[in-house]
């Protein structure tokens, strides 16, 4: 059940861009009779995701449009859900709105972190609440702390489980990643553009032994949740049996496990644990 369940008398707008979250959170205003209306971008969001829903298609930098779109609309209440590959500034197609917000990011050293709060105060200053995917699609479905599958970390396992959460916390106070893979005790790759999954993919021939090592994910100090709440699922699950890793470790009730049972019968077939963990660091 969701943990905080939107009045039926709001309307939310989903800023869309791709991944499983995207259709959840759809699925879950069908579900609960929730009206809403889906702004999806071009060269970004799936088209399969928004099949059959009401949505319009924009360009990045159109912030005037989607104001107009969500207003026309009789939106009240904004959701930014899935993931955006980061464009080039020849992607970026900005309306006379889109030159303003972007003013405030130019010369900027600015992560994901520092852009997604630029566009929070976007819309709030305009007026509309801002709220989690999780806060549609329940609370439920953040990762809840202890091992969820068969397979239970080793003493190696655990030593780079403490490692990796203190290594990803590090490079998230700076506003570069959210992710590391480790194997005895070494850093094989931080998540930087690339993301997560790529993360995965490259520090697979990096390792010492062809089995072995973790993939540890958790959410930067200080980030608000509102806005790039991070995901693993059965992708992630894959990529790291692909890559001969032993199992993926997220920070409790920080980070959504998307299709949940799936992602964890996934693992048990393959080999892999997944544990949530809370560290004081």
């Amino acid at each position: 059940m969701p943990s905080k369940n939107p009045s039926l008398k709001t309307k939310i707008g989903i800023v869309a861009g791709n991944g499983d979250l995207v259709r959840d959170v759809i699925q879950c205003c069908l579900s609960q009779k929730i009206p809403f209306h889906v702004l999806a971008y071009e060269g970004q969001t799936d088209t399969k995701l928004i099949q059959n829903t009401p949505h319009t298609w924009l360009k990045l930098g159109q912030a005037g449009k989607a104001l107009k779109t969500f207003k026309e609309n009789n939106v009240t209440t904004v959701v930014m859900a899935g993931y955006f590959n980061r464009p080039s500034w020849s992607d970026i197609k900005p309306d006379i709105k889109g030159v303003k917000l972007l003013s405030k990011l130019v010369g900027k050293p600015m992560g994901d972190d520092g852009l997604f709060r630029v566009i929070i105060d976007f819309f709030e200053q305009e007026g509309f609440d801002v709220i989690s995917p999780e806060d549609i699609i329940g609370g439920d479905t953040l990762i809840a702390e202890g091992i969820l599958t068969q397979k239970k970390p080793s003493e190696q396992d655990y030593i780079d489980i403490q490692r990796g959460f203190k290594v990803a916390k590090g490079i998230g106070r700076l506003d570069i990643g959210q992710s590391v893979v480790m194997q005895n005790g070494l850093v094989l790759g931080v998540e930087a553009l690339e993301g997560s999954d790529n993360l995965i993919k490259r520090t697979a021939d990096l390792k010492a032994d062809k089995q072995g090592g973790v993939f540890v994910k958790v959410i930067k100090p200080g980030q608000d949740t509102r806005v790039d709440r991070s995901v693993i699922g059965p992708e992630t699950v894959l990529n790291a049996a692909n890559a001969g890793l032993s199992g993926i470790a997220a920070e409790t009730k920080s980070i959504i496990i998307i299709n949940k049972d799936q992602t964890i019968a996934l693992a048990n077939e393959k080999g892999l644990f997944i544990i949530g963990i809370s560290y004081d660091l």
